[in-house]
């Protein structure tokens, strides 16, 4: 070999070192191309000379390779050749001469190699076993083909320098590459392998899909007009895109919905049916998308998708397409506070013909009174928060009049609201009530139960009023006091009251879970501050006590009892024998 070849093989690679890094790992011919010092190649082309192109070095030639990796550094570098193939190698390079260089192989047989490469005036070194070469002086250019030992079904190649590297001696140096071969009997290029192929939905077109997006909701469960977009990808066992193979994949689809296959990132729906058919030939990394819309318009669409490659299944997919707005629910209405707007004071929700949540736009200004009944105080209602696909909207109506302690509530009105669907058609709420109320200004507190057993939960209810007597609102707190709100109660509370308590209806809830000592007991139930404003403006509120019993299911027997027992059984005993005694006196 000339020194204008090795001199042309050294720049080409050290152009392909700025670009690849340390190692390289070649996918297609690396014609003209020498290593540097720290290369390592091998070559994946079949049948030709994947390494070197020089006439004298036709022979040290990849055959029979299956797959390759073509990511990662020296040390992770992996292939999949036949049995009867071989990988051909060329490692080091002329650019640091003052250590030598080694190639050993597990599992595998050096079967040829070139001396010429190495450079004038040095020649190499192969083991008996052929399994070890070695550079017997520096300038560690080392090119050999390798194949694997028969049984085996891997092999390691690995490449080293050093200043100490011998025959004997090979891996004294640094390990500068390795390549894992996985050694396969037959081969199933071009066969598709389920395992190594994948169906995984995107969030759009453009989305990368992955194991990630193909667990995210946002995927398969969409608003209405929206499009399911899924990612097929075709795979043979050695991780190679299916290309070539003559096969269709199909896409079935039910559920009110439509489905259109290509090879393009974002099928076009004009001609979609309820089939989707694309030849696997011609594919771009053997990639095929799909996309599922709604069959009909601002109809519901809960469909299943099945895959196929020819008769193969690859996946079904199932995921909802909501439809236009078809019912809007007002619930949990609370009790204004007379004399302001009570910030969500209700939920809204909405949802489809088939009961899919809706979440339809511009709720807050498109949603409407569209019937009331109104008395003097309250003044319509409106959507404040806009539901979202996991949550409730919110809204509020008015209770005019003034705020305050001692101002009276009662105002109320029959409310409903609407709001216009995706064709311009109004969608009705049911009618709700409306109440207004004025803070609390009395209470009331009870337990559930006159008795419990141990381990059971008690609760307590508190009852607010208004100056009216009217139930009080939902909206300002009633200043619970952690220390004085239960005395003696009937044990571990649940939830502990806080300073920012509010009624839900005008009531108010704490649970217990009841102690283990059984007894009659007394509970004092008091909300501080209600209770001091009601003495204040000459009322007589005080604190409620409650009478309670905590006793065992299981009956139980007192001492007292027992000996009840005893002495009844010793009267019957004394009895029996003064019976027998009269008896044997007669005879």
């Amino acid at each position: 070999m000339s020194t204008k070849t090795i001199k042309q093989r050294i720049a080409v690679v050290a152009v392909s070192a700025l670009t690849a890094g340390l190692f390289s790992v070649v996918s297609a011919p690396v014609a003209n191309a020498a290593p540097t010092d720290d290369l390592f190649y091998f070559g994946t082309t079949n049948a030709v000379a994947a390494v070197l192109s020089d006439s004298d070095e036709a022979a040290l030639r990849s055959v029979g390779v299956l797959a390759s990796s073509t990511t990662g550094n020296g040390t992770t570098m992996t292939a999949t050749i036949l049995s009867n193939g071989s990988l051909a190698v060329l490692s080091g390079g002329a650019a640091d001469t003052s250590n030598v260089s080694s190639i050993i192989v597990t599992g595998g047989t050096i079967s040829s190699f070139d001396e010429e490469s190495i450079s004038a005036n040095v020649t190499s070194s192969l083991n008996t076993s052929r399994n070890v070469l070695v550079a017997s002086a520096a300038n560690k250019n080392l090119s050999a083909a390798i194949s694997p030992n028969s049984g085996v079904t891997s092999m390691v190649i690995e490449f080293y320098n050093g200043d100490n590297i011998s025959s004997t001696l090979p891996t004294t140096g640094t390990l500068r590459g390795r390549i894992t071969v996985t050694v396969a009997a037959t081969s199933v290029a071009g066969v598709l392998s389920l395992a190594d192929s994948t169906v995984y939905w995107a969030t759009d077109a453009n989305a990368s899909d992955s194991a990630t997006t193909n667990a995210d909701s946002a995927n398969y469960s969409l608003a209405n007009g929206g499009d399911s977009h899924v990612t097929i990808t075709l795979n043979d066992a050695y991780e190679a895109a299916i290309n070539n193979a003559s096969a269709f994949v199909t896409a079935t689809v039910t559920g009110n919905a439509k489905v259109a296959l290509s090879t393009s990132a974002d099928p076009s729906t004009a001609s979609a049916t309820s089939v989707a058919y694309q030849a696997v030939s011609g594919l771009t990394s053997g990639k095929i998308y799909a996309k599922v819309s709604q069959l009909v318009a601002n109809q519901p669409s809960a469909f299943t998708v099945t895959f196929k490659y020819n008769d193969t299944l690859l996946a079904t997919k199932s995921g909802v397409i909501a439809g236009q707005v078809a019912s809007m629910k007002v619930s949990s209405v609370g009790i204004g506070r007379t004399g302001a707007t009570s910030a969500d004071n209700f939920l809204v929700t909405f949802a489809d013909s088939a009961g899919n949540v809706v979440v339809p736009a511009n709720q807050t200004t498109a949603v409407s009174v569209v019937s009331s009944t109104l008395t003097t105080g309250v003044t319509g209602a409106s959507v404040t928060t806009a539901a979202t696909a996991s949550a409730a909207g919110k809204g509020s109506f008015t209770c005019s009049g003034t705020t305050g302690a001692g101002v009276t509530g009662g105002a109320s009105a029959k409310l409903q609201l609407q709001i216009l669907d995706a064709t311009s058609n109004y969608v009705k709420s049911n009618v709700f009530d409306a109440v207004c109320g004025g803070d609390a200004a009395a209470f009331t507190a009870s337990l559930d139960k006159a008795s419990y057993t141990p381990g059971s939960v008690a609760t307590l209810t508190f009852k607010f009023t208004d100056s009216k007597g009217n139930t009080s609102n939902d909206f300002t707190s009633f200043a619970a006091s952690t220390a004085a709100t239960y005395v003696g109660a009937p044990g571990t509370v649940v939830t502990a009251a806080a300073t920012a308590d509010k009624s839900t209806a005008g009531l108010k809830t704490y649970q217990f879970i009841v102690g283990t000592t059984e007894g009659d007991f007394t509970m004092v139930a008091d909300a501080p501050d209600v209770r001091t404003a009601n003495v204040a403006a000459g009322g007589s509120q005080g604190k409620v006590t409650i009478a309670y019993t905590v006793k065992s299911s299981a009956s139980t027997v007192t001492n007292a009892e027992v000996l009840k027992s005893i002495v009844s059984l010793i009267a019957s005993i004394n009895k029996q024998i003064q019976a027998l005694q009269k008896l044997i006196l007669r005879r």
